[in-house]
This record gives structure tokens, C-alpha cells and sequence, in this order.
């Protein structure tokens, strides 16, 4: 009688084991075109990002430009993707992640999350995390980019100044600041530099001066504050910026000519 309970209980083990075997492997196959998503999108990116950006959901699309799209993978290491390998796959309904290490070409190993979305009858990928940085993060510009944007800043508003006309400057600003103003305001506003007969056009020859490595404050705007120092006078400039779809967009602007920084 014992002998038989014995066996009884040894079926049904190995029928729960069975059963448990199969539904993990039933769970395997149903996330397995998440993988293939994730695995199609980092190689994609790790050989052509433009097609991988066209890839994305829209929600991704709509957040980061096509522009910021490369930058953005390159600081994440993706575009150094030779492989991966998931520990952990999850479907809820019409929302995925997988979750693992990519590999590069370097052999370097960095944890992965990949976010998902079913969209227009595929996977679409709708976010990344690698090694703790998010896709979307704010991410101070680097060097060369600074300084292209200090230089694009301060003659958009000197051609504002010298035209009287603020409205393309208007059209660059950040939300905030364009929600709070308009070009008449700021006509107004920098009345004093139209008056003085203010031009600082000469910056377009030099390269900006800053005061320290570029930072984000702890709402993420970027403060950026330094001087050029042309041939007439130095010209010092205050600059904030606020991150918009991956773009930065100015948030203050302060300039002072003929006064160190």
C-alpha cells in the first residue's frame, strides 16, 4: 500500500514537472518575439540608426528627434551591440520588456532593459536603459556642441536685436519661456540692446569661453555661462537651456558687452 502512495506521488511529480515545463516553455515561445524585437532593434542601431529610429514607436519618436536619435544610442554604448542574452521576458497585454546583458564588440558586459509596445501589429520599441542610463535622460551636450550652441544662441538674438524683430527668436525658446511671452514682449524686454546699438556678431569668429564643464541643475536645465573675447571688448553671456524631445531649448538669456564673465 505504501509502495503504491510511493509511486502515486512519483507520477504526480513528474506530472507537475511536466506541467511546469510546459507552461514555461508555452511562456518562452509568447515572449519570444520580444526578444527577436529587442535583438532586431540593437542590430539595427549598432549598423544603421537612422533605420533603427524609423523602427521605434511613435511614442519614442515623439519624445526624441531623428537628429538627437544617434547621439542619444552612441552615449548608451548601443551602437556597440554584438550580442545579448535575457534572464528575464514580460508581456502585459499590449506593453513588453526584456531584460538582460548586451555584449559589445569590445566584450564589455552591460546590463539592458528594453521597454515595448505593440504597435501596428509588431513590437515596437519604445524604450531603452543600458548600464543604469536611460534613452531619455538629460545628458549635458559635449564639448563641440556647447559651443555650437552658445554660438547659435547669441546670433539668433543678435539678429533679433538688429532686425527689431523677435519672432524667429521667439519660435526657438523653450516652451516655458514661449508660453510666458511674445515677440512684442520680448521686442520690449531688450529695448536697451536695440537702443545702444548693441551688435555682437564678431562672436561668429571665436570660440566661447566657459567657466566650468557644463551641468545639469536638479530640474535638468543646463546652465552654461562664460565670454567671448573678441578683438573689441569681451562679451559675456548667461545662458539656460531646458531639454525638449532631446533638443535643448533656451530657457534665460543674459548678455553683457564689455564685461568679463
Amino acid at each position: 500500500m505504501k509502495r503504491t502512495l510511493f509511486v502515486g506521488l512519483g507520477i504526480g511529480a513528474l506530472l507537475v514537472v511536466g506541467a511546469v515545463g510546459t507552461i514555461a516553455w508555452a511562456a518562452f515561445a509568447l515572449t519570444r518575439p520580444v526578444v527577436e524585437a529587442s535583438e532586431q532593434f540593437l542590430a539595427l542601431v549598432a549598423e544603421n540608426p537612422a533605420e533603427a529610429y524609423a523602427s521605434t514607436s511613435e511614442g519614442l519618436r515623439a519624445r526624441m528627434s531623428k537628429e538627437n536619435f544617434p547621439s542619444a544610442v552612441e552615449q548608451l554604448a548601443l551602437t556597440e551591440y554584438a550580442s545579448a542574452s535575457w534572464r528575464h521576458r514580460e508581456i502585459d497585454n499590449s506593453i513588453a520588456t526584456a531584460e538582460g546583458t548586451m555584449i559589445t564588440r569590445k566584450g564589455v558586459s552591460t546590463p539592458i532593459s528594453i521597454r515595448l509596445i505593440w504597435e501596428n501589429d509588431a513590437w515596437k520599441v519604445s524604450g531603452v536603459n543600458s548600464g543604469g542610463m536611460d534613452l531619455f535622460a538629460s545628458r549635458p551636450p559635449r564639448e563641440g556642441e556647447v559651443e555650437r550652441l552658445i554660438s547659435q544662441t547669441l546670433l539668433d538674438f543678435n539678429h533679433a536685436v538688429k532686425s527689431k524683430d523677435f519672432t524667429a527668436f521667439h519660435d526657438s525658446l523653450s516652451q516655458r519661456w514661449k508660453k510666458q511671452s511674445t515677440p512684442g514682449s520680448l521686442l520690449t524686454a531688450f529695448r536697451e540692446y536695440i537702443d545702444k546699438n548693441i551688435d555682437i556678431a564678431s562672436i561668429k569668429d571665436h570660440k566661447p569661453q566657459i567657466n566650468s564643464a557644463p551641468q545639469l541643475t536638479g530640474d535638468n536645465t543646463l546652465q552654461l555661462k562664460g565670454r567671448y573675447q573678441t578683438t573689441a571688448s569681451p562679451i559675456g553671456f548667461e545662458l539656460e537651456y531646458a531639454n525638449e524631445k532631446g533638443d535643448w531649448k533656451l530657457l534665460s538669456i543674459s548678455i553683457r558687452v564689455g564685461s568679463a564673465s
